[in-house]
């Protein structure tokens, strides 16, 4: 039999899972919304379909994971289009998990997603004023991005034309 008290700790710890979860879930969806909203004209990557399918497969994919963690770093580092996520340190946080989530199929098996990954985490770097650290993810990005077998899997069909585009601008 469990010692008293044990079912209320339960019941806390998974009271508090639920709240981490649920603000995971509530900075997604604000991110999602900031990037289509504010970002997209501007730096069109990502389409919201390949935003919500890459999110559905964050418990059963490490590059998934990484990919959400780094596109809401990205977002959350850019400008000011998080207004109403007033959290202090969310962006560096934010960051802190997409590096914390890796794996070495991003850089040993060049495809779409680990390129879109690795300039998330330069435009993260970059948007918290750590640029040296930024380049290098720019440069990885390309590198990853002329390794790339074309039309393999590519997300979306003009993916490859916007990739070239944002990384020639971006590195100059």
């Amino acid at each position: 039999m469990p010692p008293a008290g044990a079912a209320d700790a339960q019941a806390g710890a998974d009271g508090a899972t639920a709240a981490a979860t649920a603000a995971v879930t509530i900075t997604l969806d604000a991110c999602i919304a900031a990037y289509l909203d504010r970002i997209y004209p501007i730096v069109p990557l990502v389409d919201p379909h390949t935003l919500r399918a890459q999110a559905a497969r964050t418990s059963a994919s490490l590059l998934a994971r990484q990919f959400i963690a780094a596109f809401c770093a990205y977002v959350a580092t850019f400008g000011n289009v998080l207004p109403s996520l007033t959290l202090t340190g969310l962006g560096q946080q934010l960051l802190s998990a997409a590096l914390h989530v890796q794996t070495s199929d991003r850089v040993t098996h060049p495809s779409t997603l680990p390129i879109y990954i690795s300039f998330f985490l330069y435009g993260a770097h970059a948007g918290l004023g750590n640029y040296l650290q930024g380049w290098f993810y720019l440069r990885e990005a390309t590198t990853l991005y002329m390794m790339q077998e074309r039309g393999v899997d590519s997300l979306v069909p003009t993916t490859d034309q916007r990739m070239f585009w944002i990384l020639l601008v971006s590195e100059r």
